[in-house]
């Protein structure tokens, strides 16, 4: 945060918003792909534990991008550019298997996971009206 241009600590609890909705949506994304090893080491997790279906998991999962993505448009295009980019790194890392590709692929995706992550939490920091920044954007369209 102190990285940020214009730090505000207003808007904290819009950086934890931001942060919270962009983890849960990696975190089903990676809880749905290797059910039977969660069973053994996790069971007590919503998909081994039978709490939520594969089904609901993915749905919920995919309903999340765009709700991060509208979210982030509330507060800047950057910020939108910083969760596109965290969604795709999501994407290709579990779904496309990226971290099957060895130490150092797994590594790299990690290291720009956490930057798209703080980048994205620098820019809402920032922002000091956020509510009529979307109204702008909603007015534009």
């Amino acid at each position: 945060i102190g990285a940020s241009p214009s730090f505000n600590g207003a808007n904290v609890h819009h950086v934890v918003w931001w942060l919270w909705i962009h983890l849960l949506q990696f975190n089903i994304s990676n809880q749905t792909l290797q059910i039977e090893e969660d069973s053994l080491n996790k069971s007590e997790r919503p998909l081994p534990s039978r709490r939520i279906s594969m089904k609901t998991a993915l749905y919920l999962r995919w309903t999340l991008v765009p709700v991060c993505w509208l979210i982030s448009w509330g507060y800047s295009a950057q910020t939108l550019a910083a969760s596109a980019v965290l969604i795709a790194l999501t994407a290709l890392y579990n779904e496309l298997s990226a971290h099957r590709g060895g130490w150092f692929l797994k590594n790299l995706f990690n290291a720009a996971g956490y930057a798209a992550f703080e980048t994205g939490a620098t820019l809402v920091s920032s922002k000091h009206k956020v509510a009529v920044a979307l109204s702008d954007h909603l007015t534009a369209l």
